[in-house]
């Protein structure tokens, strides 16, 4: 909620009744420390820096041959820093530790790239005959 209106709505509007449907919605608290304003919690920044996916899983679609998983989200269009710096929270960090702040923020950056990697290849592979044959892409060295 407050990332991308269509989700939401696409999102809410799932039928009830369909066994194994996630039905989950996550909105952040606002905090002052976050530095986004009252109106926004960021979720759209943390959406595009692909911290944040949106997804709808629905496995009725395997019956038709479909995959369950759809990605809403697209690519990412920002850096996982650029939406953190926006943030007092973050950004104090590197006025009292500047080192460890680049630290995290890099490692913070491989893990949002790593788990984008694997939503997306999730949501590209074609649907298998068996429910649940849809399976994590394997690491790569």
């Amino acid at each position: 909620m407050g990332a991308k209106d269509e989700h939401t709505v696409k999102t809410s509007w799932r039928p009830r009744n369909i066994p194994g449907v996630i039905d989950h919605c996550l909105q952040p608290l606002h905090c002052p420390r976050h530095q986004h304003g009252q109106r926004s919690g960021g979720q759209k920044e943390a959406v595009e820096t692909g911290y944040w996916p949106l997804f709808r899983y629905n496995p009725e679609l395997l019956k038709e041959g479909k995959n369950p998983l759809i990605l809403d989200s697209g690519s990412p269009k920002m850096s996982f820093r650029d939406y953190a710096y926006h943030q007092t929270r973050f950004k104090s960090l590197t006025k009292s530790k500047p080192e460890e702040a680049e630290r995290l923020m890099l490692l913070a950056q491989e893990d949002v790239n790593q788990k984008w990697a694997i939503y997306e290849a999730l949501a590209k592979q074609a649907a298998a005959a068996q429910p649940g044959a849809v399976q994590p892409p394997t690491p790569q060295a």
